[in-house]
């Protein structure tokens, strides 16, 4: 009776399949498209960052097809969603204002500080590229009033690998700071 049950245990073993390892993805920081601007600026800290709630999932997530959507059993993000969009933010901003304008997230920033605040509207990405709708808005430091509002739309031809797909994202993060950048100065 042992060697059948040791048999039927490494039979057991020995069919159980391995998932493929689970692959994490985050936004890196792109290259300003111009120089970056000298002139100085009051402060900005990145404020909050909101995405629609089909996004808000550590899968990464696809248009499939006509509303339908496909979650990843193997792509995850790193982090939040929200959370890497405005990292990404961040350094690209940094890297196209002036020294010292972009107040990092967490830090406690000067009273005359103005927060910007991204809502991203629609975030589509499919085998064929990504398209990216958002809403920002610059308050002013009491935050009782909006100093500035844009509305823009990006796209960028994208490709059906996961990796192709956060790069084209972090994309459009970085022409997203070059936009606002240009409308800073």
């Amino acid at each position: 009776m042992k060697p059948v049950l040791a048999a039927l245990a490494l039979l057991f073993v020995g069919s159980c399949g391995h998932s493929p390892p689970t692959r994490f993805f985050t936004l890196d920081p792109v290259p300003p498209a111009r120089p970056p601007l000298r002139h100085g600026l009051a402060p900005l800290q990145i404020g909050a960052v909101h995405i629609p709630a089909t996004l808000d999932r550590p899968e990464f997530v696809t248009h499939s097809a006509a509303n339908r959507l496909t979650l990843s059993e193997r792509d995850q993000w790193a982090a939040p969603l929200a959370e890497l969009i405005g990292n990404a933010l961040a350094r690209d901003l940094t890297a196209r204002l002036p020294q010292g304008s972009v107040i990092p997230a967490n830090a406690v920033a000067p009273s005359n500080a103005r927060i910007l605040t991204l809502d991203v509207l629609a975030l589509s990405v499919s085998a064929t590229g990504i398209s990216f709708q958002a809403r920002w808005s610059l308050l002013a430091p009491d935050k009782s009033r909006p100093l500035l509002s844009r509305d823009v739309t990006l796209t960028t031809s994208g490709g059906s690998a996961t990796a192709a797909q956060a790069t084209g994202l972090s994309r459009l993060v970085g022409e997203l700071a070059d936009s606002i950048a240009a409308s800073l100065s």
